[in-house]
């Protein structure tokens, strides 16, 4: 029962009035006896009182120091509410050596000093000119206003509570919000029916937490919670709301185009990372150690000539759901088709711990697997065909290529163009690895030296190998 009167006597001394007719009454008596004192004071400094009207400058005094007195007593007694982290004593104390109780002090003292020993009239109308400081407390009413002001006119939704998280002040975005048209100062936060879980603090915060959230209307949030310290101790926290469904709506759509983008290209798996983030394409191109593989099907030339096309499309389309399948399951990215040919790329959107390896892992792959598909069509057609691979390994610029209209994720440079040589140069069922990729799977593979190859345009030869088994442990 004491607890909860002394909760509402320090509501209603802290209130800025628009709860109670009592506040309004309290809040304004105070006031007027703040400006009776510093009219008096001022007055009985400048030229005294006749003595008739002594008496009623006694009367307001008595009046004006019993009420600042009391208004004193009743804050050092509530102190633990304005300081909950405290202990009691330790809350008096604090507020004791407060400015606004020393103020309080200044108020009353010249009135009871005459009654503790002799001051000269002089030294005691000095004293009370001292009251006049009396006047900044009216701050606490008048800045309520000027607060309100402010806060309507910020477009978020903003909230300040206190340290037990009551409601201090409370915007106009925040009401419309949370649905709320009338809520009294000092309620617990709980009163706000849509309030979010995640922005129900634990009183441990001592730094900016952002809070990102959904409302039931399906509409997205952010969320900015700063405690407020006064010496390490806890006084308040200011939480400002915005909406942000429109980004994060865009965010999705962008999502849901880059899986569009790569997922007919790449592994599912590469397609989440993208998604999340986790994997940076840099627009405009950025230079990359990568495996570059192509793959092209020896003999399909002469076995389009004499096939009629949906069954050449047929053919093709079995191949390259195998060539796809193998450079997706090793990590790879499908670059490119390019006719019956594939162009792939590993290491590049996301990084592999041995990218050669795959792409070797994933050549292998593909003439395996191919052998049933060549017996079938050898069978039926009497056409032999068989893929032909190259492998080559370097830096590359990777990135978004092409014009404002049209433009792909691809890679481009000499690494490129040397992979494409040696497929061109492997024969039907043959896989040839330039020895920049020989370097770092020898201890993985079986291979037969082809020598140098010379290649057009390069005065230097490259060394060469035939891919002709792999011998993972």
């Amino acid at each position: 029962m004491l607890k909860r009167v002394r909760r509402i006597i320090y509501n209603t001394l802290r209130d800025d009035g628009d709860r109670y007719l009592v506040n309004y009454l309290i809040n304004g008596g105070i006031m007027a006896l703040i400006i009776a004192n510093v009219i008096i004071v001022i007055i009985e400094a400048a030229q005294g009182f006749p003595e008739e009207q002594n008496k009623i400058f006694f009367y307001i005094e008595v009046v004006s120091v019993a009420v600042f007195t009391i208004e004193y007593v009743l804050r050092l007694w509530m102190a633990d509410l304005m300081y909950p982290r405290m202990r009691p004593a330790a809350a008096r104390f604090t507020y004791a050596l407060s400015p606004m109780a020393i103020i309080d002090i200044v108020a009353i003292l010249p009135f009871y000093l005459p009654y503790v020993f002799p001051v000269n009239t002089a030294v005691l109308r000095i004293l009370r000119l001292f009251r006049l400081l009396r006047i900044f407390k009216m701050n606490r009413y008048t800045n309520t206003e000027t607060s309100r002001i402010i806060m309507s006119s910020i477009q978020e939704a903003m909230i300040i509570l206190d340290a037990e998280q009551n409601i201090l002040s409370i915007n106009e975005a925040a009401k419309k919000l949370f649905s709320i048209n009338n809520i009294k100062k000092y309620s617990h936060i709980s009163v706000i029916e849509k309030w979010p879980a995640e922005l129900v603090m634990t009183g441990e915060e001592t730094d900016n937490l952002k809070i990102d959230f959904e409302m039931p209307d399906d509409k997205f949030y952010a969320s900015t919670i700063s405690p407020i310290l006064v010496k390490g101790k806890l006084l308040k926290y200011v939480v400002i709301i915005r909406d942000v469904t429109e980004t994060i709506l865009l965010e999705r759509m962008e999502k849901e185009r880059i899986k569009g983008i790569f997922s007919r290209f790449v592994s599912p798996d590469i397609v989440k990372e993208l998604v999340e983030g986790n994997v940076d394409i840099q627009l405009g191109g950025t230079i990359k150690n990568i495996s570059v593989l192509f793959v092209d099907i020896r003999g399909f030339t002469a076995f389009s000539e004499i096939n009629p096309p949906e069954k050449v499309v047929s053919i093709v389309n079995r191949y390259l759901a195998l060539t796809s399948t193998s450079i997706q399951d090793n990590g790879g990215m499908i670059d490119k088709y390019i006719g019956d040919a594939t162009m792939a790329i590993f290491n590049a959107p996301n990084q592999l711990e041995n990218h050669p390896l795959c792409a070797c892992k994933a050549a292998w792959a593909m003439k395996k697997g191919s052998a049933s598909i060549q017996k079938e069509i050898f069978e039926k057609y009497g056409i032999d065909l068989q893929f032909g691979i190259g492998i080559n390994t370097g830096d590359a610029v990777i990135g978004n290529m092409g014009s404002d209209f049209r433009m792909d994720y691809t890679a481009i440079g000499d690494t490129v163009n040397t992979a494409a040589r040696l497929e061109a140069n492997a024969s039907k069922g043959q896989i040839i690895i330039s020895d920049a990729t020989y370097r770092h799977v020898k201890e993985y593979v079986k291979v037969t030296d082809l020598g140098i190859l010379n290649v057009k345009n390069k005065q230097i030869g490259i060394q060469i190998y035939s891919l002709d088994g792999m011998e993972i442990k």
